[in-house]
């Protein structure tokens, strides 16, 4: 979503694991793109994360690569 921080990522992917990091896209303005870059402690944590695919977060579909 375009109106999702940091938190809100996390929380969605906290239960797939140790989250090492996450960087938000922003715009000049200081709002978010819409996209982020998770970065996860293991392979299976990440693993995790794939099955989140094509589902609804904050009234938009995602996509997890």
């Amino acid at each position: 979503s375009f109106n999702a921080f940091d938190g809100d990522i996390r929380e969605l992917f906290e239960p797939c694991g140790n989250i090492l990091n996450i960087k938000m896209i922003m715009r000049p303005d200081g709002k978010p793109k819409g996209f982020a870059f998770v970065k996860f402690s293991t392979k299976s944590s990440f693993n995790k994360a794939l099955e989140f695919n094509n589902s609804e977060h904050m009234g938009r579909q995602i996509r997890v690569e």
